[in-house]
């Protein structure tokens, strides 16, 4: 047994040091410029309603180049860090069938979006050329190319086999 707790702490600490050289950003360590995304013009807007309960208005962004945002507006009063992590687990799960949810870069991504929201925050999805950015209130919490795992990984929540808005 001591063995095996210590090659998962060896294991650890090599996957930590892979981490560090990824592209993505820690959010303790964020210093990009969020990309703005006012001159997109909406393509279309729903409401993500689940058990009778509103959890965000979603609108469908785009822009003349045609890099496209996806603006997440939560309404309810409080979701705490717990929820928010558990819900991106299963959604990337539910719709990315040979997702592994271990690997190193899609922890960092559910990492980043592990955070506790509020009435009235803001979650973009914005895709620039080849680059996606997720901000929370306009501040980048996690920033990757648009064809990594976890890009490609979080797109499928919205466009993939069962996406969980109708919109798109």
């Amino acid at each position: 047994m001591r063995y095996k707790v210590t090659f998962l702490l060896v294991a650890f600490l090599f996957a930590k040091e892979a981490l560090a050289n990824e592209p993505t950003l820690d959010p303790s360590q964020v210093q990009a410029e969020s990309w703005a995304y006012d001159d997109y013009k909406v393509v279309k807007t729903n409401t993500r309603t689940l058990w009778f309960v509103d959890y965000y208005d979603i609108a469908h962004l785009k822009n003349n180049q045609g890099d496209s945002t996806l603006v997440l507006t939560f309404t309810p009063e409080n979701l705490t860090q717990e929820k928010v992590r558990t819900a991106t687990i299963e959604a990337l799960e539910d719709s990315n069938s040979s997702i592994n949810v271990n690997s190193p870069s899609i922890q960092s991504l559910v990492d980043s979006l592990s955070l506790s929201l509020a009435k009235g925050d803001v979650i973009a999805i914005v895709y620039k050329g080849q680059e996606m950015q997720i901000q929370h209130n306009n501040k980048v919490i996690y920033q990757t190319h648009s064809f990594s795992e976890e890009s490609i990984a979080f797109r499928h929540i919205w466009l993939g086999e069962t996406p969980v808005d109708d919109l798109l």
